[in-house]
């Protein structure tokens, strides 16, 4: 049933009616109706042409993963949020990995945008751990932020590796 609710979730988020959604997927109302109420199961090939249609892995359809609504960052923050718990989800230590490198993201973009000053900025936000601070005092500290992201993406890279 998870993909029955996905696949009509899917069609109202994108405010089409059932017969342009069944039009554009090769498929007749009737049969997109009975997809959605969960009395018939597509083939393999219906799922790959509507996850390009609705722009989502055949994952989401199936309901394996959040739908794309309950997932988009309206911002920045929510952005860097759900990547950190979506990896924390898949692994702890990638959930940290990822993080760290966020933050350290953000504080590359600071560096280009301010400049030296990035730093003081930073430390003068209250919301910031102690944690936090360190790896952005690493990354002012003679260690370019762009190499600890390196490092960072490596070290995501092998714990990935590590679970397949």
């Amino acid at each position: 049933m998870r993909f029955a609710r996905s696949l009509a979730k899917l069609r109202k988020d994108k405010k089409v009616s059932q017969r342009t959604a069944a039009a554009a997927l090769g498929v007749s109302q009737a049969l997109l109706s009975h997809y959605e109420n969960g009395l018939r199961e597509p083939g393999l090939e219906f799922l790959v042409n509507a996850g390009k249609y609705y722009g989502c892995s055949v994952d989401r359809l199936l309901g394996l993963e959040p739908l794309p609504a309950e997932t988009l960052p309206v911002s920045a923050v929510a952005a860097a949020k759900a990547v950190t718990e979506f990896a924390a989800a898949q692994d702890e230590v990638l959930g940290e990995l990822a993080e760290d490198y966020l933050l350290l993201a953000a504080y590359r973009l600071m560096q280009l945008i301010v400049g030296e000053n990035a730093g003081a900025l930073i430390a003068s936000d209250a919301a910031l751990t102690a944690d936090e601070l360190a790896i952005c005092a690493a990354g002012q500290a003679g260690r370019a932020p762009t190499t600890a992201m390196a490092q960072l993406e490596e070290k995501m890279a092998e714990r990935l590796r590590a679970k397949r």
